[in-house]
């Protein structure tokens, strides 16, 4: 009997050991799905935050582009009228110069005329003549002077109006300047995108393309995203350079195109 009942209690022993251990497992398959809910949970928002980043970006690019466009075209528009302001002061200056050419002639043919009637005793009305005739003549000189001056400064004007609507026209169209040249800088290869050395000063445009190079090498094809005045960022565009090149900081990039 005695055999019997300790047998039981092996025999329960085991079962609440086996019990006990199926417990425990459990609960470890519990807790690791728990912490994969958690991971899963944690790149899900981790996702959900670089999407809302990359759309805060976006928009901020484009608004920095819009702003950058609208005053380029502030800009243009303001120097153009300046030029045309200038232009129109030329003009009645000019106008007056002539003017007072005609008057010295005037005065001329009068004092030649006025002298020849009393040759032996000027009168007061040839002195007077004379008077007239040097103020119109120094009256003159000063005009001409001023004209000269405002040629110089329409010309001026001309040159930075044109250089101005070329601005804003590389802006609209999202150019870069001729002969751009730079470096890479750094390369994110996480996020695909890449720090140039040149920015804003050197003529980098928002939503420009750009070529990597490497030696005679083409690498990979860029499109500017963001441009501030010494430094630019661009996107790395999949697939537009041979198959597994990478862009690597140093490389050289140029001028492409819109």
């Amino acid at each position: 009997m005695v055999k019997i009942v300790l047998g039981l209690v092996i025999v329960m022993a085991l079962g609440s050991g086996i019990l006990s251990l199926k417990t425990k497992g459990t609960l470890q398959s519990v807790r690791q799905e728990v912490e994969t809910a958690k991971q899963a949970a944690a790149s899900s928002d981790a996702a959900r935050a670089k999407s809302e980043k990359e759309a805060q970006a976006a928009t901020e690019q484009l608004a920095a582009a819009n702003k950058a466009k609208e005053e380029a075209e502030s800009a243009a528009s303001a120097a153009r009228s300046e030029a045309e302001k200038i232009k129109g002061e030329l003009q009645n200056v000019t106008s007056q110069i002539a003017a007072k050419d005609q008057e010295i002639t005037d005065l001329k043919a009068k004092v030649t005329s006025t002298a020849q009637q009393s040759p032996e005793t000027p009168s007061a009305e040839l002195t007077e003549l004379e008077n007239k005739l040097k103020e119109a003549q120094t009256k003159l000189e000063e005009q001409q002077q001023i004209a000269r001056a405002l040629e110089g400064k329409s010309k001026e004007a001309e040159q930075r109006a044109a250089a101005l609507e070329e601005e804003k026209e590389r802006r609209i169209k999202g150019l870069n300047a001729p002969g751009l040249e730079g470096k890479v800088l750094a390369v994110d290869t996480s996020w695909n995108f890449v720090v140039l050395s040149i920015g804003d000063r050197q003529g980098v445009a928002p939503n420009s393309t750009l070529l990597v190079k490497r030696g005679s090498d083409l690498v990979a094809r860029l499109r500017v995203t963001s441009v501030d005045p010494s430094t630019a960022i661009a996107n790395i565009v999949p697939n537009s350079g041979p198959k597994g090149a990478l862009v690597r900081p140093g490389d050289v990039v140029i001028f492409s195109g819109s």
